[in-house]
């Protein structure tokens, strides 16, 4: 119960995670196995030096491909398509999720969106952005 009630608080979480694969992403590391999650599941860390250090520490396997992402608020065009999404990047929308401009918090991005006068013309989504590829050491 206490570990669906982490999960619960990860959902909305925001900052660093180590990507390993398609929607899979470091959770912890059980009897010498590494557990992969989904994002709301996975290890979060709060800075990108932070995970940089554990990724280069525990995640050298070869074959390993890590990705350190930052998983943020952003601010989607509800005139998005389906297949393609258009994202604030600070002064336009732009389809590259890379480019957008990421918020720490939905109070943070809500603030922002209503200063500028977007609310109407966006919606909030909580994505991972990638951030960094580790080098594979092995």
């Amino acid at each position: 119960m206490e570990q669906n009630k982490e999960w619960v608080e990860n959902f909305w979480s925001t900052g660093y995670v180590i990507r390993l694969g398609k929607d899979q992403y470091f959770q912890k590391i059980k009897d010498k196995r590494i557990v992969t999650a989904k994002i709301w599941k996975a290890a979060f860390f709060q800075s990108l030096k932070e995970a940089e250090m554990f990724a280069q520490r525990y995640l050298w396997y070869a074959g390993m491909d890590p990705q350190i992402c930052y998983r943020g608020w952003i601010l989607v065009s509800v005139e998005s398509e389906e297949e393609q999404e258009l994202f604030w990047n600070g002064k336009q929308f732009v389809p590259e999720v890379e480019k957008a401009k990421l918020f720490s918090s939905s109070r943070e991005m809500q603030i922002y969106a209503k200063r500028l006068g977007l609310s109407r013309e966006t919606y909030p989504e909580l994505l991972p952005v990638w951030k960094k590829q580790m080098k594979n050491a092995a």
